[in-house]
């Protein structure tokens, strides 16, 4: 436990305030104080040992000039890091050495405790009770109450319940994204009949044309064209046609023909969980082959599968699964679908290394952001039972930020560090996630697609509850520890 404040104003007196307020906080931390505050040269921080008031003799908080500035008092029950790598209470150390910010040089050092405070704990807590909340606290503890036409501090102690109290209340609110998609131009098809799909194809053998030959100058695809003479093909989109009509001028036939509004696509008119599902999977392997393609790419048939079900309820598309060289292609074509992804998620048509989540996708309800992370980790990650972690490998050090950031929506804690280059590769950022909390609650909220990577996750999950000691991340990159401090200092295992 330790207390934070924070200052920004438009005077100077940020050293007044934050004395105050660390005065105020210093039930939650009395081992140690610092502030840090902007200067016209820079931050400046000055920190101590001790109790705040014996800090202020030496260091004058009160007197420092500036209006942006930050305080911390640290408790007891602080965790420190030691120099052994183990996480240990302030309160019980000895004479381990522990790393901390050497902020002269901004670097990270090992060193030994100088001073540690004790102080007797209160003999009890009060418990505060409101119709909104309830909370225990030291008899110290302040907190606001209204008096008269005003609000004023009061201490807990002090309070004899006919007060009114501010309190935190939770507000009603909806995550609901409101993003709502936008239509795209239906396309006029045209109705052939047998006897003007011979005209078409008499039309083309006069002139001694190959469907080929067709192809070169309209753009209009040779099989395309053959389905349409067999009869395999009973409708032509309009512009084909137009163009075929224009190669030969004597044809005539879209005056005859029956036309109708066909949109072969269901759109959907707002996000839902299979279309963020969908999104997520995309950014992290898709492609758009063509202005008529989108190709999903997988080692495992049972992945694409539940894709293109996926495609088939949202848009009413059925896809092809093709086996290409050890491994499965899902293509679905379409190019109205291409046409609306264009027009409504412009995000999904950035290069690799540029990938962005769509903005609609961080305002999105917890159930839909969870069905995106699914897609992106049945894409891109995996579960690496040797290094007991669940992890997601991509070359986008922006994305992956994201993708965190996205995961602590359902409190699952991470960390990544940079990948050096292979040949021919680009760097990589590796996310992973190892703490037994935060895979239980990766498995309950996002999981994986495909039975092995579940199966290996709850494997994994069950070793993590057997083990006698618990996994911390640090934002270092690997082995910096060992090699700048560990490898230095006398580990007794």
């Amino acid at each position: 436990m330790c207390g934070i404040t924070g200052y920004f104003g438009a005077g100077k007196e940020v050293g007044k305030y934050l004395f105050d307020s660390l005065k105020r906080l210093e039930y939650r931390g009395y081992d140690s104080a610092g502030v840090a505050f902007v200067t016209d040269e820079g931050v400046e921080v000055r920190k101590d040992k001790g109790e705040i008031d014996e800090i202020q003799e030496k260091l004058d908080f009160e007197n420092m000039e500036g209006n942006i500035g930050i305080g911390h008092c640290l408790h007891p029950e602080t965790l420190v890091c030691t120099a052994a790598g183990d996480i240990t209470k302030i309160s019980e150390l000895d004479n381990q050495k522990i790393l901390s910010v050497d902020f002269g040089d901004v670097e990270v050092k090992n060193g030994r405790k100088q001073k540690l405070m004790k102080h007797k704990s209160p003999d009890y807590l009060y418990r505060v009770s409101t119709p909104f909340s309830d909370f225990k606290a030291t008899g110290q503890h302040r907190v606001f109450v209204t008096e008269g036409d005003g609000v004023k501090e009061k201490k807990v102690a002090d309070l004899n319940g006919s007060e009114l109290i501010a309190v935190p209340r939770r507000l009603p609110h909806s995550s609901k994204s409101t993003k709502k998609f936008q239509d795209i131009p239906v396309e006029r098809h045209y109705e052939l009949d047998s006897e003007l799909r011979d005209r078409l194809r008499e039309a083309r053998e006069r002139n001694n044309d190959t469907r080929k030959d067709v192809e070169r100058r309209t753009g209009v695809l040779a099989g395309y064209l053959a389905r349409i003479e067999r009869g395999e093909r009973n409708s032509v989109e309009g512009q084909r046609l137009e163009k075929i009509e224009r190669l030969y001028s004597d044809l005539n036939i879209k005056d005859e023909a029956e036309f109708t509004y066909l949109n072969p696509v269901d759109f959907p008119s707002e996000p839902n969980l299979d279309l963020l599902q969908i999104i997520g999977y995309h950014i992290g392997d898709g492609t758009f082959h063509s202005n008529r393609c989108i190709r999903f790419e997988d080692e495992r048939k049972e992945i694409l599968e539940e894709y293109s079900s996926l495609f088939k309820r949202v848009f009413d598309l059925s896809g092809k699964i093709h086996d290409r060289d050890g491994h499965f292609v899902l293509n679905i074509n379409s190019k109205f679908l291409v046409d609306w992804f264009e027009k409504n998620i412009p995000d999904l048509f950035k290069l690799t290394g540029e990938e962005e989540i769509p903005e609609f996708v961080f305002k999105s309800s917890k159930e839909e952001i969870s069905s995106f992370l699914k897609g992106i980790f049945d894409a891109e990650g995996g579960v690496a039972s040797k290094a007991r972690q669940v992890y997601i490998a991509m070359t986008n050090e922006s994305l992956i930020k994201k993708i965190q950031y996205l995961l602590l929506k359902f409190g699952i804690l991470s960390t990544f560090r940079r990948e050096k280059k292979r040949r021919n590769w680009n760097d990589s950022y590796k996310l992973f996630i190892n703490d037994q909390k935060s895979l239980k609650r990766f498995k309950n909220h996002i999981d994986f697609t495909a039975k092995g990577k579940q199966k290996r996750l709850d494997k994994l999950i069950q070793k993590t509850e057997n083990l006698n000691f618990r996994y911390s991340s640090s934002p270092y990159k690997m082995n910096y520890l060992y090699h700048n401090y560990l490898k230095h200092t006398d580990v007794s295992t």
